[in-house]
């Protein structure tokens, strides 16, 4: 069994032997027309530029609120730790109370 290679031209160029001969000469027509063209890359650049902008003004909203929820969690942050603050003083305030009522109890006591 023996393979023969074919050879298949896929751009549908005539043949050399074609092209070489004086007798025919070929002449280069662009379908659709040039000015078609421009006008179909025309309107798919505006669409492309009125997609960018859209696609930028959402990211920039995005990017808002990305800014607005870090800053809310700072601040929130921040109530925490004042409030933990707040809560410590008060619980050292109950302990000192405890501590001058036992104190005192116990002072009070040894006098008697």
């Amino acid at each position: 069994m023996v393979q023969s290679p074919a050879v298949v031209d896929l751009l549908q160029k005539p043949p050399e032997h074609y092209l070489e001969s004086e007798t025919h000469s070929f002449n280069s027509i662009f379908e659709p027309e040039l000015n078609e063209m421009v006008k179909f890359f025309d309107t798919q650049i505006t669409a492309l530029m009125l997609e960018q902008i859209f696609l930028e003004a959402e990211l920039a909203r995005t990017a808002s609120r990305l800014t607005s929820m870090n800053q809310a969690e700072s601040n929130a942050d921040a109530m925490i730790k004042d409030e933990r603050k707040i809560l410590a003083q008060a619980s050292r305030a109950v302990e000192n109370a405890n501590l001058l009522d036992l104190i005192a109890s116990a002072y009070s006591l040894r006098r008697e």
